[in-house]
């Protein structure tokens, strides 16, 4: 089981080798990476630890983190699936922000992480302003005993997969292409909430509202999806966004299951949205809606049956 260290380091692991990032997403490119570190931990005896943070360090560099590709909790379960020994929770605060490249190495990964193996990306980069480049980082490593291994940026079809191209993606509702980035649909996690009932009481078409973590990224429209939960698999309609034919309130995540009866509110359920079926648009009668979500409906069923082909 994969320990997680939130304010000390356990003194009983004798050497360690760390791969650092924010994993935001565990896109392909970070998946690589942290299948490097087991595989070369494996190979030396060494404890595969990933050292993150709570908080993106935009937050504290910027007053603002970029909407999040996952929540914390994701994130954590996440990299637990690579079979990671355990994960170093840091905060990104002013002394880390100014603390040089050469101090972190020696304070951080080798006095405190007793680091011998660093995995990191070409593109990585550590300490103040991020001036610890991988060629900074050997010349440093090589004074203290520690041993780093460069992983290439990965890409697809000339694009370098990387979380901020994923989140232009998303923003743009091109959800296949955040697929190829994943490799899985990209998905958005929260709890069945109650709501107005307007779905079910204007439309006889009962939808529920997820609450999504805070902070955690979702576009605009309507998508077609898997939806994950108690009750299973089911294929489903998603739509995000103000309800601007309910007069424009707070930004909801809404789904209609199909072919599915009962209360499941309460729930954890995990949205996989395949494809965006449409923007959100006014609607001047409940009639003109009602009929749209059945389109969207006949939409989804046919992406499904789609997909079921292609993997058949």
């Amino acid at each position: 089981m994969m320990r997680v260290f939130r304010h000390s380091f356990d003194g009983s692991i004798e050497a360690s080798a760390v791969a650092i990032g924010n994993f935001d997403g565990l896109h392909r490119g970070h998946q690589l990476v942290l299948d490097r570190l087991v595989q070369e931990a494996e190979c030396r005896g060494l404890f595969p630890l990933v050292y993150t943070f709570f908080r993106h360090p935009a937050e504290h560099l910027r007053g603002e983190a970029p909407p999040l590709l996952m929540s914390f909790s994701s994130r954590l379960r996440g990299i637990s699936f690579w079979n990671v020994g355990g994960v170093v929770l840091s905060h990104f605060d002013e002394r880390m922000a100014d603390m040089e490249a050469e101090e972190f190495v020696t304070t951080e990964l080798v006095g405190r992480l007793k680091a011998h193996l660093l995995v990191m990306g070409e593109s990585h980069g550590l300490g103040r302003g991020r001036k610890g480049t991988p060629e900074k980082l050997c010349r440093i490593a090589r004074k203290v005993g520690l041993e780093i291994l460069v992983i290439p940026t990965l890409s697809h079809n000339g694009v370098n997969i990387s979380s901020t191209e994923l989140r232009r993606m998303i923003l743009k509702g091109e959800m296949q292409l955040a697929r190829e980035f994943l490799g899985k649909p990209f998905s958005l996690e929260g709890v069945v909430v109650s709501g107005s009932g307007r779905g079910e009481e204007q439309l006889q078409i009962p939808t529920a509202n997820v609450a999504v973590p805070r902070g955690v990224i979702s576009p605009s429209g309507v998508f077609a999806a898997w939806c994950r939960g108690d009750f299973g698999r089911r294929a489903g309609v998603v739509n995000i966004g103000n309800r601007p034919s309910f007069g424009r309130g707070d930004r909801l995540v809404e789904v209609h299951l199909l072919d599915f009866e009962g209360n499941f509110y309460g729930q954890k359920i995990t949205l996989d949205l395949l494809a965006k079926i449409r923007a959100e648009r006014y609607f001047s009668h409940p009639d003109k809606l009602k009929k749209q979500i059945r389109r969207d409906i006949s939409t989804t069923l046919e992406i499904m049956q789609g997909q079921a082909q292609s993997i058949s």
